[in-house]
């Protein structure tokens, strides 16, 4: 079953309560969005589900049939992740980080991984794959951030605050791709 399932899902700091009880199913070969004011939690849920933080109460239950109650290293080795802010390499051009990537993955025995230049191509970078971070304007900054995330065809992607900061027609290119990337994860 391609479902990631949370249940009673609770985050406190300092006395605010970020997250109240979330319980919810996330769907193979579906985008799944979560909209709200600032301040609502979206963040610090996604934090939880990448594993930088822990929740207060509640739990991520189950994915594909495998119990993440007490071990969610399944989860973890399933899971691409982009935070809001972009992060990179700035000493590698676009092309090198995304190889370094791909190289990586390839030692660990990891099989089914974009290569570097299809990602760079689907996701419009190709005018940029020789360039630095620092050349690089901020709408392609956060491809390439996105990018890295999507590199190793993991089963869950979690992009957080995705399109912000890319102009309208690379957001289209950006949405698009996407769609066509969603099949077998969520």
């Amino acid at each position: 079953n391609g479902c990631l399932t949370l249940k009673n899902v609770s985050k406190n700091y300092n006395n605010f309560l970020a997250i109240n009880n979330y319980t919810g199913n996330m769907f193979k070969n579906n985008i799944f969005v979560i909209l709200g004011e600032n301040g609502a939690g979206k963040s610090t849920l996604l934090k939880i589900l990448s594993g930088n933080i822990r929740e207060d109460k509640g739990g991520i239950i189950q994915f594909e049939n495998h119990s993440l109650v007490d071990d969610r290293d399944y989860l973890y080795q399933n899971l691409g992740s982009c935070s809001q802010e972009n992060i990179y390499e700035s000493s590698f051009t676009v092309f090198e980080q995304l190889n370094m990537i791909h190289d990586f993955l390839l030692s660990l025995g990891d099989k089914d991984i974009y290569e570097p230049l299809e990602l760079i191509n689907r996701l419009g970078l190709t005018d940029y794959k020789d360039k630095y971070p620092s050349e690089l304007p901020k709408s392609q900054l956060r491809l390439l951030s996105i990018s890295l995330a999507l590199i190793g065809k993991r089963k869950i992607i979690i992009l957080d605050e995705p399109s912000s900061g890319v102009d309208e027609e690379i957001k289209t290119q950006f949405w698009t791709t996407l769609k066509e990337l969603r099949q077998g994860k969520i």
